[in-house]
């Protein structure tokens, strides 16, 4: 298929009264959403700049126009990209079938923009299918950019997606600047993988954001403490990053002794903090932080040694799970009342954490595994490979400790104090 979209700024429209199970929309149902989403963004957004946006069922003699900007948008980035090609992706959207679709900016009558939506992404992304559609084939010509019209193109696209009942859309940049943007309007990164000689970012959004990581399971609550109050758990916590960090990347083969002695600065700090998450009264999860300028000796002279004032910094010790609460929701919502916490103290404008930095290559990697640098990402944090530590400890299986790279990631959670 088509290359799909450089660049898209995705905002929604606003809430949608309507939504349909994929199972039970037929396409007169289908097409009535499409239309409908497309005559109410006319009238509220594109009419009022003198424009007007078509499906392209409506207007196909533009194909030329259109794979002429395909080919030569994208052919340098995909060198089998012919403007045959481009012709022959841009007639598989003349379909009755709901999706794919394109849709196209007309002002004057002259095609200005364009963006579809198509159930299938790249053959490459095969893998990443869940029956949820893709933004694609995005376009705006030189003189109609920076003024909206890209993001109110894909602000019509998610309506219609939403409105038609599907759960998310899938899209990918090749420019890592537009990742940031995404993040700030609600995408995630669902990964980084090679595409056409290059590397790609592969997002998401959700389109049920009303209730995206906003609430808990009924059963689960959260609870931050602070100081001496989190002396209780400590014991609790160490067990978690005993059984947490067990596994890949970290491969740590803890004790209670040691974890004990390191989660002394806890218990010695009077501005530590624990958030935790309880499933009816068993902890299913922990995130837990203090000052940085209060945190273990490595980080401290770390700081020293690169000259940077760390007394506006607070660091993240761990966020750590019970096996069944990983990578869920519960995961995100304790980082989130962790950060929530920190803001609220109003001291300090950046959150610092270490991640395990390990060959991409090491023979102990699984063949499948989630990779926590999208995680810190999708969070808003920022990779620093110049700040990093080295610490010792024993992986699993080993006899002796050996030596690993503990790299900094920083986000910014106040400009100014």
């Amino acid at each position: 298929m088509l290359k799909a979209c450089k660049m898209i700024i995705l905002f929604v429209l606003g809430t949608c009264s309507m939504s349909f199970a994929e199972d039970a929309k037929p396409s007169s149902l289908a097409a009535t959403i499409i239309n409908g989403t497309l005559a109410e963004a006319n009238n509220q957004t594109f009419l009022p700049n003198s424009i007007q946006v078509q499906i392209l069922q409506n207007c196909p003699e533009t194909i030329p126009v259109l794979a002429q900007w395909m080919y030569d948008e994208w052919h340098s980035y995909n060198k089998t990209l012919t403007l045959e090609k481009a012709k022959d992706g841009f007639n598989k959207y003349l379909t009755d079938a709901p999706i794919p679709f394109a849709i196209v900016a007309l002002k004057e009558g002259r095609p200005i923009g364009m963006m579809a939506l198509k159930m299938v992404g790249e053959p490459e992304f095969a893998d990443l299918s869940d029956n949820n559609p893709w933004l694609s084939s995005f376009y705006v010509i030189p003189t109609e950019r920076n003024k909206g019209l890209g993001q109110k193109l894909a602000n019509t696209l998610i309506t219609i997606a939403q409105r038609l009942g599907y759960a998310k859309v899938h899209f990918y940049t090749s420019n890592p600047n537009n990742v940031p943007r995404y993040l700030k309007r609600g995408a995630k990164i669902v990964e980084k993988r090679p595409f056409c000689g290059h590397t790609v970012t592969i997002m998401d959004m959700d389109l049920r954001r009303d209730g995206f990581f906003n609430t808990l399971n009924s059963k689960e609550t959260i609870e931050v403490l602070k100081g001496k109050e989190v002396i209780p758990y400590l014991e609790k916590l160490a067990g978690l990053r005993i059984a947490f960090y067990r596994n890949y990347p970290y491969l740590y083969e803890g004790n209670l002794s040691d974890e004990m002695a390191y989660l002394s600065m806890y218990s010695n700090s009077e501005n530590s903090l624990l958030a935790i998450a309880k499933k009816e009264e068993e902890i299913v999860g922990i995130a837990s932080g203090l000052p940085m300028l209060e945190s273990k000796e490595e980080n401290k002279r770390l700081y020293a040694e690169k000259q940077i004032p760390g007394e506006h910094v607070f660091y993240l010790g761990e966020v750590v799970l019970s096996q069944e609460y990983q990578n869920t929701d519960v995961q995100e919502r304790i980082y989130q009342q962790f950060e929530k916490a920190v803001i609220d103290l109003q001291k300090y404008h950046t959150i610092a954490v270490c991640e395990i930095e390990r060959d991409p290559q090491d023979p102990k990697k699984p063949i499948s595994t989630f990779s926590s640098e999208i995680q810190w990402e999708n969070r808003g944090f920022f990779k620093q490979p110049e700040l990093y530590t080295i610490d010792a400890w024993r992986d699993v299986g080993d006899l002796e400790k050996s030596n690993h790279a503990l790299v900094f990631w920083s986000k910014v959670i106040k400009e100014n104090l």
